[in-house]
């Protein structure tokens, strides 16, 4: 068949065996572990390389379901922090709602094999911390600090300018201020 295996030493790095498709190179597998796909010397165990693609279908790496479950179902990437199971973080996308519009989450487990969602952004653009899904462009549940001088505005000049002073409905005149 148009498949074939080569076997190769690089000076100074690892063996490897490349598989072609006719004279077209597919992967690498290093003596080290390390894999690549489109790339002849892969640095990581993983390591994946191709043309920038501008389309959804153009990604480099692809996780796609073989079945859906409304509201439910994640696709996602685990993330470990630990040797035992449960430790770490997962980026996950998944439907949500009555219509299952897609939503990206981040889930933090602390020995819990579901997580909690720390982290959630809707179809919509609303950013949930701490609360899923955001109502709101960003919803925050529980305390926020600001450590900069920040300023809240609707674009028409008015605005809160967040500082050592508080200042509500009004400019840094200080219309208002308390």
């Amino acid at each position: 068949g148009p498949y074939k295996f080569i076997a190769r030493t690089v000076s100074g790095s690892s063996d490897f065996l490349d598989m072609y498709y006719g004279s077209n190179h597919i992967i690498s597998y290093s003596l080290n572990g390390n894999v690549g796909i489109g790339t002849n010397n892969p640095g990581n165990k993983l390591s994946v390389a191709t043309a920038q693609g501008t389309t959804f279908s153009s990604a480099h790496l692809s996780l796609k379901a073989t079945a859906t479950t409304d509201t439910t179902g994640r696709t996602a990437i685990s993330m470990a922090t630990s040797t035992v199971n449960n430790y770490g973080v997962t980026l996950n996308a998944r439907r949500y709602g009555t219509d299952g519009s897609p939503t990206f989450g981040i889930n933090m487990h602390n020995n819990s094999s579901g997580g909690l969602e720390a982290l959630s952004i809707t179809a919509a653009g609303n950013v949930g911390i701490g609360v899923t899904p955001g109502t709101q462009k960003l919803d925050v549940n529980g305390n926020l600090l600001v450590r900069a001088t920040s300023y809240l505005g609707n674009g028409n000049g008015d605005q809160t300018h967040i500082n050592d002073t508080l200042y509500l409905g009004a400019t840094d005149s200080g219309d208002s201020h308390f």
